[in-house]
């Protein structure tokens, strides 16, 4: 009659991935009784906090309907052509990124983030797995930021662009998106895509100076904060 699925959770923190019913049934009802359910065994499993990236509008009202909150958009940006302005970084060697780099591109990454938009080690690794191009700046031995991207015919996207705190204001991210973007010209693709919190203004900065402009494909963000003590039973 229906399924509805969470994530692998990291930082008692996890993502609702499928919410289905079969047509022609009471979708709210089963929807309700479904999380209900995995709300009880998420709480059982130190889940504080579950979030939902909608893509389909009817699926806004029933968020509510199951005591979620709207947190904020994730707005997409594109670039057309090859424009690229005078670079600010200083210069340091790039490397393509080997699988043998997981584990502290994994660090970086939960570093660079906080929940829930940290990825763990599966998710990074299949992302790389099917990515385009994954580049890395290494100091020391370590990896201090790397950035990941896909590819579908003529339209790059960069998925995934993250640098230590400690190393933030260097110009590593400029420095990762100039690279990534004279590889995606050398491959004929002029079109990039990348998405970012709406809250998120210094990402927005860096992304609008290489060209980058909103293209007003926003998705919102649900959270619901888990208490052992509510009872959403009740809800209509």
């Amino acid at each position: 009659m229906g399924a509805m699925a969470a994530s692998i959770p990291l930082n008692n923190t996890c993502w609702l991935r499928l919410m289905a019913v079969e047509d022609g049934l009471p979708m709210r009802r089963i929807l309700r009784t479904l999380w209900e359910n995995l709300r009880e065994e998420l709480i059982r499993s130190g889940i504080h906090t579950v979030a939902v990236l909608i893509v389909n509008d009817w699926l806004s009202p029933i968020m509510s309907m199951l005591d979620f909150d709207l947190s904020e958009n994730i707005i997409t940006l594109r670039r057309e052509g090859r424009f690229l302005p005078h670079p600010r970084f200083a210069p340091r060697s790039i490397h393509i990124a080997e699988f043998t780099d997981l584990v502290q591109m994994t660090k970086v990454d939960q570093s660079a983030f906080h929940a829930p938009w940290q990825l763990n080690y599966e998710d990074l690794r299949q992302a790389m797995r099917i990515s385009a191009h994954c580049t890395v700046v290494i100091e020391n031995n370590k990896v201090i930021a790397y950035q990941l991207s896909t590819q579908y015919r003529k339209n790059g996207h960069l998925a995934r662009l993250a640098v230590l705190p400690e190393y933030q204001g260097q110009g590593l991210g400029g420095l990762l998106l100039d690279n990534l973007i004279r590889r995606f010209m050398k491959r004929g693709v002029v079109s990039i895509t990348v998405n970012t919190q709406e809250s998120n203004h210094h990402s927005q900065r860096l992304y609008e100076r290489y060209g980058f402009k909103r293209n007003g494909y926003d998705l919102p963000v649900w959270l619901s904060s888990l208490s052992p003590d509510e009872d959403t039973s009740n809800n209509e």
